[in-house]
């Protein structure tokens, strides 16, 4: 997504990609917009760089499925789960959710959520939760 953006945000982009980079879609979302208001970027846009904004603006739209952005319920996986990636995925987001969709072991709901797996591939049930030292009844 950063490479997209035009050259008046290079310092944004290099914000981003040091600080933030583990943060949600939506809120480097909404970082881009206050730093676009903050350095008044918008006023100095060209028609080319506004075409690509909008363009990269149109990929956020929410799914009114699943709710996530970057696709539409024509192709929602979570709602067509025999269109998810079959191979490795260049987002990392959609490689592990659909991991998870997979994985389930009791639920046929492709939008429970109440299963997720860890790095190392394991699929546990939030019910199971424990924390090392916390004593439970």
């Amino acid at each position: 997504m950063l490479d997209k953006l035009p050259k008046l945000f290079h310092a944004f982009k290099t914000n981003v990609s040091m600080h933030f980079e583990t943060k949600p879609f939506e809120q480097i979302l909404k970082l881009l917009e206050d730093y676009a208001i903050q350095n008044s970027l918008n006023a100095r846009l060209t028609s080319s760089t506004t075409n690509t904004t909008l363009a990269l603006l149109s990929l956020t739209k929410a799914c009114t499925h699943c709710k996530k952005t970057g696709h539409q319920p024509a192709n929602c996986w979570i709602k067509y789960p025999k269109r998810a990636p079959k191979t490795p995925a260049a987002h990392l987001t959609v490689q592990d959710n659909f991991s998870q969709s997979q994985s389930r072991e009791d639920s046929s709901d492709p939008t429970d959520f109440s299963y997720f797996q860890t790095a190392d591939g394991v699929c546990h049930h939030v019910d199971k939760i424990r924390y090392e030292g916390v004593k439970y009844f």
